[in-house]
């Protein structure tokens, strides 16, 4: 499971202080657990994670923690880096800032440094952490406030995720530097577009699925992105993809509108009609974002097109115009889109195993598969699913009331040609979901139980040939 923590600090203290907010009631609480932190010793130097409070706080104390620094030290310059040209003219050059954000970050157990990319609020940063033993990227913040104070707002709402398709982040806070420590991806949409030549349909599916999963999680918190984008879904090369930069994200009962002093909207291509117009919107615009990089990933622009779907198939066609309606209201939900036959493809794998007599047997890989009737068992070494087939009563009954449901949405586009033709039901930690609800790593461990429950089956099938061979030779050696 992906853990967010809002915010770190570090104190001169030998407790550790846990702050938790209750968002309904506005009120914080404290707790102190300083006997559960140990000392840690990484690079012959000593880093005490006991200097470190993990702190979940109300708005107002993150923003008198922020006003007790006085003055808040800088890391690179108090102002942004939106003017290039005050920048060059800056007494502290871009070697000096690095050289000074690489040491600062030494001092905090990372190691193997390397600069990514640097913009308006700070500098990006490869690192490897030897507390995690993982690669991460870290994002060290330029000292100005009202800065930090936007940076507090998007973490009190990434806090709220627990989704692997959302990133991963921490943000470490004190008198010398404030950065945020997040997961490391190679690249973003947009330049990984770039490098590959042949950018299959199979991967479009592959990463839009990905993406409308991290949106349905989003939106079920309440939140609206406004800032879905090529530039903010990075992805690796096994095609994982995170959603970032939730730096104009808003709650759906506490909108804002990041276009309002604006008068020329030409270059904002990704952004729906409505939050450009600055009038009340919906979580719906996430929506129109996400038709936008549909387009983009088949046709690498962002200018649009219908038409141009017409050399694709048309599941695509159909979930891409689904998305991008000028009325808000007949644009399909996340909800919706998670259960579109455009996805289909992703589940190939899959089929009716309760034809099968009941089996039991380990895979090469270590995966113990069991069969019993139209429930099917899988376990791995950090994984456990039951999966019920698409014949199953159980499993029917489930989908009935899912595509029902979805039909009663707020949305006429939604036809029954383009509703998903696959049914299994997947119990994960004790929850029954239907498969369409799953997140890619635990689709690739079921697909791949699927294909070794092929290979043992013809296994069994040849063997059966070379039993029946084998009684056929001896019944012609006695006949001889």
């Amino acid at each position: 499971m992906i853990e967010s923590e809002l915010c770190t600090f570090k104190e001169n203290t030998s407790e550790t202080t846990d702050y938790s907010f209750d968002r309904n009631t506005g009120m914080s609480s404290t707790s102190y657990q300083g006997s559960m932190i140990e000392e840690t010793t990484i690079n012959n130097s000593n880093y005490k994670e006991s200097e470190f409070v993990s702190s979940l706080m109300c708005h107002e104390t993150l923003l008198s923690r922020i006003d007790s620094i006085s003055p808040i030290k800088p890391i690179a310059q108090s102002t942004p880096l939106i003017n290039e040209n005050k920048y060059q003219n800056s007494s502290i050059t871009t070697n000096k800032i690095m050289v000074l954000n690489i040491n600062q970050l030494k001092s905090y157990g990372y190691t193997e440094i390397s600069y990514i990319s640097h913009g308006s609020e700070g500098w990006v940063y490869k690192v490897y952490n030897h507390m995690k033993n993982v690669t991460q990227a870290v994002k060290v913040f330029i000292g100005d406030k009202n800065l930090l104070y936007n940076v507090f707002d998007e973490m009190m709402i990434i806090k709220n995720f627990n989704h692997f398709n959302l990133l991963n982040t921490k943000l470490i806070f004190d008198q010398d530097l404030t950065f945020m420590e997040m997961d490391f991806y190679q690249f973003d949409l947009s330049n990984y577009r770039l490098s590959t030549s042949n950018f299959i349909d199979l991967n479009c599916r592959i990463i839009l699925k990905q993406v409308i999963d991290g949106l349905y999680h989003m939106h079920l918190c309440n939140v609206i992105h406004n800032d879905i984008k090529p530039n903010n879904i990075l992805i690796n090369e096994s095609l994982d993809i995170k959603i970032t930069d939730f730096g104009i994200a808003c709650y759906k009962d506490r909108l804002i509108f990041p276009f309002q002093n604006m008068k020329s909207f030409t270059e904002y291509k990704t952004y729906s009609p409505e939050l450009k117009k600055s009038i009340a919107y919906t979580e719906k615009s996430d929506i129109y974002s996400f038709g936008v990089l549909i387009f983009y990933l088949y046709f690498d622009s962002l200018d649009l097109n219908t038409r141009a779907f017409d050399k694709t198939g048309d599941d695509a066609k159909n979930i891409f115009a689904a998305c991008i309606k000028k009325n808000p209201e007949e644009r399909m939900s996340a909800e919706q889109l998670k259960m579109h036959v455009y996805f289909d493809i992703l589940y190939s794998d899959l089929f009716c195993f309760s034809k099968y007599k009941n089996f039991k047997f380990t895979s090469d890989t270590k995966i113990k598969i069991e069969k019993n009737e139209k429930k099917l068992t899988i376990k791995g070494e950090n994984f456990e699913y039951k999966i019920y087939c698409c014949c199953c009563e159980q499993t029917i009954e489930k989908y009935t009331q899912a595509i029902d449901r979805l039909n009663k949405l707020d949305t006429d586009t939604y036809p029954i040609d383009y509703v998903s033709k696959i049914r299994y039901l997947v119990v994960v930690d004790n929850k029954t979901e239907i498969i369409q609800s799953i997140i890619k790593p635990q689709l690739n461990h079921i697909s791949n139980a699927f294909i070794c429950i092929s290979k043992y089956q013809k296994s069994l099938k040849s063997n059966d040939i070379k039993i029946i061979m084998g009684r056929r030779t001896k019944k012609r050696k006695r006949r001889n």
